[in-house]
């Protein structure tokens, strides 16, 4: 018995329809990885505008910016102490942009951890019954690209890390969150 598997029977009760929406078991995977990715991407979203300032982050960025331009016009003519000045200046708000970029995980990384644990039980058994049941390949899509090191099969995971960027970034937009 895993630390895991009381959550893996609350789990299956809540996204069993979304994994199973389809007649292709395939796709009604798909399907199912893409709402839980939406549902992450909320999760993450609300915690992110809730623990941080989003003012602050706004103003951080926009000094970011403005260091930036500052940078280049130093470099343009060929200022090194000015350049070191403003490098130095803005690494220091850097590191308030990530510290505030980091805030959200303590809230949202245990839930993740548990989540990634649950879709990667489930690709493997469910699909251990599917290739039991018909010659269903070990990968979830077939890109019509190939990625270097990876090739053009993806499982589980390639599949989410698609729709999590397409969903988090939407949803972002539309609560207008800073990251």
């Amino acid at each position: 018995m895993s630390l895991f598997d009381p959550f893996f029977g609350i789990f299956d009760t809540i996204f069993y329809p979304f994994f199973n929406l389809l007649p292709d078991p395939r796709v009604s995977y798909m399907v199912g990885i893409f709402f839980v990715s939406i549902i992450i991407a909320l999760i993450t979203t609300v915690a992110t505008a809730k623990v941080v300032d989003q003012g602050e982050m706004k103003a951080n960025k926009a000094t970011l910016k403005d260091f930036q331009e500052k940078i280049n016009v130093a470099r343009e003519k060929g200022d090194e102490k000015k350049m070191k000045k403003f490098t130095n200046e803005m690494m220091s708000v850097q590191s308030e942009v990530m510290k505030g970029s980091f805030k959200p995980l303590m809230y949202t990384m245990l839930p993740i951890i548990i989540v990634f644990r649950w879709l990667g039980y489930y690709w493997g058994y469910y699909w251990s019954l599917q290739r039991f049941i018909t010659d269903a390949p070990n990968y979830l899509i077939s890109l019509p690209f190939s990625l270097p090191k990876y090739g053009n099969e993806l499982g589980w995971l390639g599949w989410y890390i698609i729709c999590s960027f397409m969903t988090s970034t939407a949803i972002r937009k539309i609560f207008k969150v800073q990251m």
